[in-house]
């Protein structure tokens, strides 16, 4: 049946005849265009090391949306390596970042299109950190931060964080190559802090230690914050009982109340003058009590502990119910080596185990005399991954000076895995990962500290 307008058969065949031609002509302009190559490579939050098969994800695109016709080159360093769609590879490395030059050709039809990208490598171990044994402790530990807030319209620490870097860092970086067998999780968010918790019960960790850290908050908020936290850990704890919870970390730097300060930073400022008084320590005890009390109201039954600096360390630690000693531990340039072992074996006293929670040094030369004030005295100093290594070696002597004098130490955590002070500002920074940038794909890459912690391996 003709059109109703009375169009002729002829007039109609050849309307359709050119219709259909003009639709081959266009998917013939398709299938005729030049790709779109892209490619993404895994893993990418972090240097992939020598060691690490890297996988080349392939993301070319086509106007048809369609891979037909479609064949590909993989180029690394100029030498063709694959025409798979995508591929797996390992990279060699002879110095921290070494460069490949990784080249995708994506070609139709004699069209091609290519992407290029440069891939930084880090080496599996450095020459200059031989392996050799961890001290006579049983838990070989790091911090890590879930993203802390740590002043007033402050972003987190952490704010471009993954779920997928999460894994990686807490699973291959901390547990798998440092070889890590206990956690000190710590920062601002609880949904956060129980996210990375959960994902460490995932791995092979002895003691994984939550630290809730509310920066600035008074007394009664941070309570009832902690309990909060504490009631959302209750499941997890019953199906790993590695979990613990620091109720509170340094309560007279990080809470209002205790020190005279609004901020951590003013706070931190009066500590020679405050931690003389003793004022503060009645309510200091009081608040430990109410954390401990809360967690156990709210139905979290597993082991509680407070990480102290070194100005209240007279505490009756073994009074509040705690199932560790948590002592945030860093050697400054007033002490002498039986100093340093003299406080650890007194708070030995107390007759529970001994975790060192934190000690570290930041990234400038001399920064081990600085102990955990280094972040804030950088000013005028020389950047030198080469001097925080140095002083992962002299911590390494001092725990095992004091073990043989007679101390305990069960546990022991650096002063942490990885920041948020890139670039230029690493050198205020205690972590082993260095941020590249902030501004592109955040990516860190291994520090010579990394190489040097790495290289204490436990013998059990």
């Amino acid at each position: 049946m003709l059109p109703q307008n009375k169009l002729t058969r002829r007039k109609y065949l050849q309307y359709t005849t050119a219709g259909i031609a003009t639709v081959a002509v266009a998917g013939l302009g398709y299938l005729l265009s030049t790709p779109a190559a892209n490619f993404d490579y895994k893993p990418k939050d972090i240097n992939p090391s020598s060691a690490d098969t890297v996988q080349f994800l392939n993301k070319s695109q086509t106007l048809d949306g369609t891979e037909i016709g479609l064949s590909y080159s993989w180029y690394v360093d100029e030498k063709i390596v694959a025409s798979t769609r995508d591929f797996s590879t390992q990279l060699s490395s002879n110095s921290i970042g070494t460069q490949h030059r990784v080249r995708l050709s994506t070609c139709r039809g004699g069209l091609c299109g290519h992407s290029e990208k440069v891939v930084e490598v880090d080496p599996e171990n450095d020459p200059d950190y031989p392996v050799q044994s961890f001290p006579d402790i049983r838990i070989k530990g790091v911090c890590y931060d879930a993203g802390t807030y740590y002043g007033p319209g402050a972003d987190s620490t952490r704010r471009f964080i993954t779920t997928e870097r999460i894994e990686h860092e807490i699973l291959d970086i901390a547990n798998k190559e440092l070889s890590c067998n206990g956690i000190r999780i710590y920062g601002s968010d609880n949904d956060r802090l129980l996210q990375c918790a959960e994902i460490a019960t995932r791995g092979r960790f002895d003691v994984i230690a939550l630290s809730p850290r509310y920066i600035n908050a008074d007394v009664d908020t941070t309570v009832t914050r902690v309990g909060e936290f504490a009631s959302k850990c209750r499941e997890l704890y019953r199906t790993n009982q590695h979990v613990s919870i620091i109720v509170a970390n340094e309560a007279t730097l990080d809470t209002r109340g205790f020190f005279e300060g609004d901020t951590l930073v003013d706070r931190n400022f009066n500590v020679g003058k405050e931690m003389s008084r003793t004022e503060w320590q009645g309510p200091l005890q009081e608040f430990l009590r109410r954390l401990v009390q809360e967690c156990r109201n709210v139905g979290f039954e597993g082991p509680l502990s407070y990480a102290t600096p070194f100005w209240e360390r007279e505490l009756p630690l073994d009074q509040f119910g705690f199932a560790y000693i948590s002592d945030n531990h860093y050697w400054f340039s007033w002490l002498t080596e039986d100093d340093y072992v003299r406080n650890i074996v007194e708070l030995n006293r107390f007759a529970i185990p001994y975790y060192m929670t934190e000690f570290g040094s930041v990234t400038f030369e001399g920064a081990h005399d600085y102990g955990g004030g280094g972040w804030h005295d950088y000013e005028g100093k020389k950047y030198s991954q080469q001097s925080q290594a140095e002083s992962v070696r002299k911590y390494m002597d001092l725990f095992k000076k004091a073990i043989s004098a007679g101390a305990r130490i069960d546990a022991c955590f650096w002063y942490n895995l990885a920041d948020a002070n890139a670039n230029e500002r690493d050198i205020e920074s205690f972590a082993l990962l260095k941020l590249n940038s902030r501004n592109q794909d955040n990516r860190y890459s291994r520090k010579k500290s990394f190489y040097a912690y790495k290289s204490y391996q436990r013998t059990a």
